[in-house]
Formats: C-alpha cells, sequence, structure tokens
C-alpha cells in the first residue's frame, strides 16, 4: 500500500467514524424505530469487517466504540444519587462484532453485499441478547432487584425493532462504505492476496 492509498484509507475511515457516530448521537429522534435508534456505528463496523478483513474491523470497532462510550455509553447507581459510567464495554461489543463480522460468510460467499444484510440481523440480536444480559446482571449486582422484561417485550419492544431499523440505515451505509470506501473499487486486495497464500498452502504440486 503506497502513501496515497494509505492516506486515502486514513481519511475515509475518519470520516465515517465522525459521521455514522454523529448521524447516531445527533438524529436518534430521527433513525428510530419503536423506541429504538438506528445503531449507525454498529452497522458500520459490521460492514467493515465484513468487506475489508478483521484488522480493519477491529481498528474501526475500538475507535467508534470509545465515541460510543463516551456519548451514549452505559451507567449504573454506585451509590445513592451518583452513577457510574461503563467505560470500555461499547468498545469491546463493537471489536468483537467487527472481528466476528470478517469470518461469517466472508469467506464461503465471497463477500456477497446481500450476505452482509444477514449479517446485520444476526449480529444486531446477539448485539441486543448481549445488552440484556449485562443489563440484567448489573441490575442485580447493583441490588437493584432481579425483575426484568418479558420475553414477549424483549422481543417487541427491542431486538425486533433494533434489526429493522438497522436493516434500513444499513442500505446507504454499505452503498457508501462499499462505493466511496477505504480501498479503490471497494477491494481490500491484501484480503485477497492473503486468501491466495492460504490456498496455496494446501495445493499439492
Amino acid at each position: 500500500m503506497n502513501k496515497k492509498q494509505l492516506a486515502r484509507k486514513l481519511i475515509v475511515y475518519a470520516l465515517y467514524i465522525v459521521l455514522f457516530s454523529s448521524v447516531q448521537v445527533s438524529f436518534s429522534g430521527f433513525f428510530s424505530l419503536g423506541g429504538q435508534v438506528a445503531d449507525f456505528m454498529l452497522v458500520f463496523v459490521i460492514f467493515t469487517g465484513y468487506l475489508y478483513g478483521a484488522k480493519d474491523a477491529a481498528v474501526v470497532g475500538i475507535i467508534t466504540g470509545l465515541l460510543r462510550d463516551y456519548f451514549a455509553g452505559p451507567s449504573f447507581e454506585v451509590a445513592q444519587n451518583r452513577q457510574s459510567a461503563v467505560i470500555g464495554l461499547g468498545m469491546l461489543m463493537l471489536l468483537y462484532a467487527g472481528v466476528l463480522s470478517s469470518v461469517l460468510f466472508a469467506k464461503t460467499f465471497h463477500r456477497k453485499l446481500q450476505l452482509g444484510f444477514v449479517q446485520v440481523i444476526i449480529i444486531t440480536v446477539l448485539y441486543k441478547i448481549i445488552g440484556h444480559i449485562v443489563t440484567f446482571a448489573t441490575q442485580i449486582f447493583t441490588g437493584n432487584g432481579s425483575q426484568y422484561l418479558s420475553l414477549y417485550k424483549i422481543l417487541s419492544g427491542s431486538i425486533i425493532p433494533q434489526m429493522l431499523v438497522n436493516l434500513i440505515v444499513a442500505v446507504p451505509v454499505i452503498l457508501l462504505v462499499k462505493y466511496f470506501g477505504p480501498y479503490k473499487n471497494g477491494i481490500n486486495l491484501k484480503l485477497i492476496a492473503d486468501a491466495d497464500e492460504s490456498e496455496g498452502i494446501w495445493q499439492i504440486n
């Protein structure tokens, strides 16, 4: 990768990190469905991993996750009238989401765009389930009781609306990341070279 290609990669990723983080925070009321806000950050990280590999997704996931924690990170009550923010949780969640998206379907289906939307569905559902588990565990840990939402409310009021609104915003996000992304023609040549090298190891001369 020459300096021009590296500069494009860094600038585009930086612009998209700022853009999607700002849109999610500033226009949360506009991009919402059933009380769930479109998760531009998560969708962006998913497509980064799916299209451009684990290394890009890991870096983008960490940076985007830190911004997520800073602007809208979860918090819990550690003492009366005192809240403590959970810094690092969003970073880890987006890091793992990006790495998972880089391997799920990527090799078998050669990173076809249609499968990117299936990734959004699967990872959004996993993300929400883990979020509810963490919230419930934190509630018990902080002594706020063991009562929680019913399965019906979790599905109808949280997981399904989040999945649908993420699928809606996934359309413009994937078009931007693919066709106006960090790599020319939307192709990370290093991924192709690594795949060819991996296949060559198993060839019998």
